[in-house]
C-alpha cells in the first residue's frame, strides 16, 4: 500500500488521473443526493465532472505521448547513429580494399608513343571496324627523314566515313598532308593513297578530322 502511494505521488500524471476520477465520482454522489429537480447546481456539477474527467484524460494521453521505438532505443542505448567502423583501407593498387577496381585504365596518349622507321617510304594506316570508338589500328607511324613518302589510308569500317591527315603538332593548326578537310573523307570499305614531301626529323601528329579526339596517332620522322 505504501509502495503504491509512493508510486502515485512520484507520477503527477497518474495522480491527476486518480484525482479527476475520484472527484468526479464524489460529485456524482452529491448530485444524486440532492432533490431530483434539475437546477443550476446540477448543471454546474455536470460541467465540473466533465471538466475533471477531461483533465484526467488529457494528462494521461496528451501531455506525455508514448515515446516512439526509435526514441526509446536512442534513449536506452545512448547512441543516435549505429557505430561506424574504420574506413576502407587502400590496397596495393591505390584502390580501397573490398571495392571493385575500375574496368580499365586509359592507355598512353598518342604523343607518348614512339616507333622507328623500317626504311620503307610506303606505309599504311587502317581504320578498322569500330574505329570511331577504338581509333586507328596503328597508333604510331614512322618514315625515314629526307625522303618523299606515300601513305595508304584503308577504311575497313563499312558505311562509315573517316579521314587521315598529318599535322605539325596536336593542335592540328598546320596541316602537312593527307585529307584536306573533314569533307575530304573516305567511306568504307575503300582506300586512298596520299603522296607527301619529305619532312624534317621529329615527331608529328595525325588524326581523323571527323573523329579528332579518338582517332589519333604519333607520326615519327627519323634519320
Amino acid at each position: 500500500m505504501i509502495h503504491a502511494l509512493a508510486e502515485i505521488g512520484s507520477n503527477w500524471i497518474l495522480a491527476a488521473v486518480m484525482f479527476g476520477v475520484l472527484a468526479a465520482v464524489g460529485i456524482v454522489f452529491v448530485l444524486l443526493a440532492l432533490p431530483s429537480r434539475i437546477g443550476p447546481l446540477h448543471v454546474l456539477g455536470s460541467v465540473v465532472v466533465v471538466g475533471l474527467l477531461g483533465i484526467g484524460l488529457w494528462a494521461a494521453f496528451g501531455a506525455n505521448p508514448p515515446a516512439s521505438p526509435t526514441s526509446a532505443s536512442i534513449a536506452a542505448g545512448g547512441q543516435q547513429f549505429p557505430p561506424v567502423g574504420p574506413g576502407p583501407q587502400s590496397g596495393p593498387s591505390g584502390q580501397p580494399s573490398g571495392q571493385p577496381s575500375p574496368l580499365g585504365s586509359p592507355g598512353p596518349s598518342p604523343s607518348a608513343l614512339a616507333c622507328e622507321p623500317s626504311g620503307s617510304t610506303n606505309i599504311t594506316v587502317t581504320a578498322a571496324v569500330g574505329a570511331a570508338v577504338n581509333g586507328f589500328a596503328e597508333k604510331c607511324l614512322a618514315v625515314p627523314a629526307g625522303k618523299d613518302f606515300t601513305v595508304t589510308f584503308k577504311n575497313d569500317d563499312t558505311g562509315v566515313a573517316h579521314t587521315w591527315a598529318v599535322f605539325k603538332d596536336p593542335t592540328a593548326a598546320a596541316r602537312l598532308g593527307g585529307a584536306t578537310s573533314a569533307t575530304d573523307s573516305t567511306t568504307g570499305p575503300a582506300e586512298k593513297t596520299y603522296k607527301l614531301k619529305a619532312l624534317q626529323p621529329g615527331r608529328y601528329f595525325y588524326r581523323c578530322d571527323i573523329h579528332p579526339t579518338v582517332m589519333t596517332g604519333t607520326f615519327v620522322v627519323a634519320g
